[in-house]
């Protein structure tokens, strides 16, 4: 974990500029949008920005994520299994 032996003022330093560099890209591309009524893109924004930086946050923290190689392969497997039945035929 970043918060042993002396390095909580850098985790602590480093989830501070997250945020600062969050409150920024918001401020930007927010008026934006809201000028545009893109009241869809910005809640997709707001999900993929959240996903990022809790994601950010967490591995700051040093919590152990799991790969995402597993559920792309867990999702697309069916569908792989099935091409390779039509195709051996």
């Amino acid at each position: 974990m970043i918060f042993v032996k002396g390095k909580k003022n850098m985790g602590i330093m480093l989830i501070i500029l997250l945020g600062v560099f969050t409150i920024v890209l918001c401020m930007v591309e927010v008026p934006k949008m809201l000028s545009a009524k893109e009241y869809k893109e910005m809640i997709v924004f707001f999900i993929i920005l959240s996903f990022g930086v809790i994601t950010a946050v967490l591995k700051i923290l040093g919590v152990q994520l799991p790969n995402p190689q597993g559920v792309v392969i867990f999702v697309n497997q069916p569908i792989v299994d099935i091409i390779k039945g039509v195709l051996e035929k």
